[in-house]
């Protein structure tokens, strides 16, 4: 099946075929954002053995694998959970990072499942955010409280807000469901911030704790520019088109 884009681009069709159920992409390629703009050819395969797809990413001009990630996805539950994101040393800070999220953006699209999940760890947690995740921490979780103490605890001064909003939560009395609510709008609101304040370096130790984050179809669709941009920018032949809202 061809894709039905809202914008023609200048590359090759993705197409999107099918088997066991659920929607697929065929092999295709995208560019990194290094100086070299290394093209790679992208591939998802399932692990006859343990069950789940994996994406793998091969450098055209070596054939070298040099980023992975495994994806299950349960389209009668509208539901998709990401695990094990690699990027191998040596091959960090081209974006094959961000073209991994792309390529599950492109599952979520073709089997119109409304949330992907992650259990992020504590180094990406800025990164997944700049993706368009959200947090989706439970109050009671130790790492969810101690995360929470760590904003409170932070002294710079452009993320006082946030350090007094965490200071507050810690101290209330709400219900559990209310401070599940207001620490994952703390946690959004402070990494927001704190990425544009903070070296790259030292973003990856901002929470000494993994967050379960979660991305939506619905967000996806209200950001569509956003994505359709990056696809743009990383040769990615798909586009959000407006059919999908």
């Amino acid at each position: 099946m061809k894709i039905n884009f809202a914008t023609p681009l200048a590359f090759n069709s993705l197409y999107i075929y099918r088997k066991q159920g659920i929607n697929f992409p065929e092999d295709f390629t995208c560019n990194t954002t290094d100086k070299n703009q290394t093209p790679y050819n992208v591939s998802i395969y399932k692990n006859k053995h343990l069950g789940f797809y994996e994406t793998r990413f091969i450098n055209n001009n070596n054939s070298q694998l040099e980023a992975t990630q495994e994806m299950m996805i349960w389209p009668e539950i509208d539901y998709m959970f990401v695990d094990n994101m690699e990027t191998y040393q040596g091959n960090r800070g081209k974006g094959l990072g961000t073209c991994m999220h792309l390529t599950n953006i492109i599952e979520m699209m073709e089997n119109n499942v409304k949330r992907i999940e992650l259990t992020a760890a504590s180094s990406a947690i800025p990164f997944h955010i700049k993706c368009g995740f959200k947090p989706a921490m439970e109050w009671g979780n130790n790492f969810t409280t101690e995360n929470i103490r760590t904003i409170a605890y932070d002294k710079n001064p452009e993320l006082e807000k946030y350090s007094k909003q965490a200071q507050e939560l810690l101290k209330t009395r709400l219900s559990p469901e209310l401070k599940t609510k207001l620490a994952n709008k703390i946690l959004l609101g402070y990494t927001k911030k704190a990425v544009k304040i903070i070296s790259t370096e030292k973003q990856k130790y901002i929470f000494p704790h993994s967050v379960t984050m979660t991305l939506t179809r619905e967000d996806v669709i209200k950001n569509k520019n956003f994505y359709n941009k990056l696809f743009e920018k990383y040769q990615i032949d798909y586009q959000i088109s407006d059919f999908a809202c």
